[in-house]
């Protein structure tokens, strides 16, 4: 199986919640046009817990309104082995990957 990994990282949470929402919806929309059958997993849960429940909506709005059942809005597993800045270091790194693997095993059988 080919694997794409994104990365999407929200650094200005000035915007309204619902402009985050909006912009993850589209995001997902994205890739679903260059990636027809993928399964798309929004990992989340790593710095800032404000837009956790964004997320979690944007996802579910999106599965709901494209009629998709293969994007998951999946939580990470909460982890206090910061490194530089705050930032997850890598043990919580190796924690996410490794619940990530369970999660994409489970549904992907």
């Amino acid at each position: 199986m080919k694997t794409k990994i994104f990365n999407l990282v929200i650094i200005d949470e000035s915007g309204s919640m619902q402009s985050i929402k909006n912009a993850a919806i589209e995001f997902c929309k994205d890739i679903r046009k260059t990636r027809p059958d993928a399964y798309i997993f929004w990992c989340y849960n790593i710095l800032r817990p404000l837009i956790n429940d964004i997320i979690v909506e944007a996802v579910e709005e999106f599965c709901k309104t494209e009629n998709d059942n293969k994007t998951f809005a999946f939580k990470l597993p909460s982890s206090c082995a910061a490194g530089s800045r705050e930032h997850p270091g890598a043990k919580s790194h190796a924690k996410y990957a490794e619940s990530l693997i369970e999660q994409i095993r489970n549904i992907i059988k």
